[in-house]
């Protein structure tokens, strides 16, 4: 009799915090707008073996207006081979 109580009361509490407790507007979640429609991206990937070339590059590509959005590289077959593969964005 006890645990029925128990489950009972348990019940009760929760059906009245969902009745009463979701106006709280710190519980929200807030509302996430998408990009403008006539928004348009363009994109380019570099494929580079030495490091300090694909910086030259990123370098270069950062002045022209592009942002580095991923990467990715290192050890390929055998040791201490490298490659590497930025990719970038720009709007248009």
């Amino acid at each position: 009799m006890r645990n029925f109580i128990l489950g009972l009361s348990l019940s009760a509490m929760f059906i009245v915090g969902c009745l009463f407790g979701s106006g709280r507007s710190s519980d929200t979640v807030p509302t996430v707008k998408a990009a403008p429609a006539g928004q348009r991206y363009a994109y380019h990937c570099v494929e580079e073996d030495d490091a300090e070339d694909l910086t030259k590059i990123a370098k270069r590509m950062g002045r022209a207006g592009w942002r580095m959005v991923a990467g990715a590289g290192g050890n390929g077959q055998g040791f201490g081979s490298k490659h590497y593969l930025w990719c970038f964005e720009s709007r248009f």
